[in-house]
């Protein structure tokens, strides 16, 4: 099995917790699940614009049999870093 990536949030987020002295206040923890639901939310949208490419290009008639773009996408960043939520 691999090991999963860190995202960029993660890895800034641990960057900053690494340079400070005490733990990082709940609003700034808040903020950083944020901004990992928008990266998540980025990459469904790219997911789904590029599956939207390549079924225009061969199927350009049969659009309606596209697969679930929302969990297909959500799958490939589990599995690349490992969570989504």
């Amino acid at each position: 099995m691999t090991t999963p990536k860190t995202t960029p949030v993660d890895w800034l987020q641990e960057k900053i917790q690494s340079n400070l002295s005490e733990p990082m206040s709940p609003k700034f923890a808040e903020l950083f699940e944020q901004a990992r639901e928008m990266e998540l939310e980025q990459i469904i949208e790219a997911h789904h614009q590029g599956e939207m490419n390549v079924l225009e290009g061969i199927f350009e008639t049969e659009l309606t049999e596209a697969r679930n773009d929302k969990e297909d996408a959500t799958m490939y960043y589990d599995k690349t870093y490992g969570k989504s939520e």
